[in-house]
């Protein structure tokens, strides 16, 4: 039995980017349980308007459960990263069974997280998906572990373009930042000499 997470940003009680996440949850659904549903609203909504700031919302899921928790959401300050080669690790879906990636983020030393490439391309981070600047101009990994809610939503809207990316390419680009659901584009940039090999 499969089981799938979604980590939603709630701010003062408004759901954000809600058809992203349920894009995600219906094409989760489709592929596992032919037929299961899950409206996110519905189980989420009324819950979420107790809330004032920015709350992390987890739904934990399947075809016939679905659990809701609410945290305060504190952000990890990421700012180096440790280049990790794993050909086999898949994660097209957002599993709620993160395995392969936790040993993965055990080979990151003394950096704060790693960054996977697979197959010769750079993917995503532990816990999000990668931008890259190039003077003022914004690049993501074509082909991500995972295809983010945020990265979706800000490649749909003309704000990213998708690159095929390797690690050779990493000195033509000026800065990088980490981007998911909870970790908005406006968030911190870091210089790529903090990707380590």
């Amino acid at each position: 039995m499969c089981r799938f997470l979604e980590s939603i940003s709630i701010v003062d009680g408004q759901i954000q980017r809600l058809p992203w996440h349920q894009r995600r949850v219906d094409d989760s659904l489709n592929t596992f349980y032919k037929g299961a549903t899950l409206n996110l609203y519905a189980a989420v909504g009324e819950r979420a308007l107790q809330h004032t700031g920015k709350v992390k919302c987890r739904v934990l899921y399947d075809d016939d459960s679905c659990e809701v928790q609410f945290s305060e959401y504190s952000p990890r300050k990421i700012k180096t990263l440790k280049l990790i080669e794993n050909n086999e690790i898949e994660y097209p879906f957002k599993f709620a069974d993160r395995n392969a990636i936790n040993d993965a983020f055990g080979q990151r030393g003394v950096h704060d997280d790693i960054l996977i490439v697979k197959n010769g391309t750079i993917t995503d981070s532990s816990i999000a998906n990668i931008v890259f600047r190039r003077d003022e101009k914004w690049f993501t990994p074509r082909e991500p572990l995972l295809k983010g809610t945020m990265r979706q939503y800000l490649v749909e809207r003309g704000e990213l373009t998708e690159a095929d990316i390797t690690a050779r390419d990493l000195p033509s680009f000026h800065g990088f930042k980490l981007i998911n659901a909870l970790l908005a584009f406006a968030s911190d940039e870091y210089p790529v000499s903090n990707i380590h090999f």
